[in-house]
């Protein structure tokens, strides 16, 4: 885990961090090295018309932007990564104890599974686009679902609500582009993205 990506989503912007902050940081990063995270990923074929299909499943992933994404590429790889329902229990725990300790807690689980899935990526063979998740320019937290169902996710014990958050909330689902070639698909979806209205440059990194 990098300190600097945990100030990155606690909203510090190169400002400098007194002593306990430091150490708060650190306290929760060595807190949570012991979570390897679960992961399941599989490659598939897809089709494009009006939306993508992935080929041999029940999913489409519909709306500009996927297809955008994809446009260089020949397959696609289907994701979910979760840090587990103890991680969670952990950020609940500290929600009693301390309010700051919680969001520095939270901060550190939003990096660390996001180092789970930078370990995914390099087991994979081939050119990757971005990684791509529901919620991103104008793909659908609905299709989590079907993402899950696919990938079978409760077998490393994911689920999905009724309004298409995931459970564990430290858990990720999404795709990647592949390609036999060098691909240069970048995200350009500021106008169509659901999340214009609270992004704070955490995914998009257009700083």
């Amino acid at each position: 885990m990098d300190k600097k990506d945990v100030l990155r989503y606690l909203g510090y912007k190169n400002q400098v961090i007194d002593e306990s902050m430091d150490d708060l940081i650190d306290k929760h990063m060595k807190s949570l090295a012991s979570y390897s995270g679960r992961i399941i990923y599989k490659v598939f074929d897809f089709k494009v018309d009006q939306d993508v299909h992935v080929l041999d499943t029940v999913l489409t992933l519909p709306g500009q932007s996927v297809k955008h994404m994809l446009s260089q590429a020949n397959k696609l790889v289907l994701f979910v990564a979760t840090l587990g329902p103890e991680v969670d229990q952990l950020i609940h725990k500290y929600s009693y104890v301390s309010g700051t300790d919680m969001l520095i807690l939270d901060a550190c689980a939003s990096v660390k599974i996001e180092d789970v899935l930078d370990q995914m990526e390099e087991e994979i063979q081939g050119y990757k686009t971005p990684r791509f998740s529901p919620g991103y320019g104008d793909l659908p937290l609905s299709v989590q679902a079907n993402i899950i169902s696919v990938l079978e996710g409760r077998r490393i014990g994911v689920t999905v609500s009724e309004s298409s958050l995931l459970l564990p909330k430290k858990t990720v689902t999404g795709f990647i582009g592949l390609s036999h070639e060098p691909m240069t698909v970048t995200y350009k979806f500021c106008d169509d993205c659901l999340k214009r209205t609270s992004c704070d440059f955490k995914i998009c990194n257009r700083e």
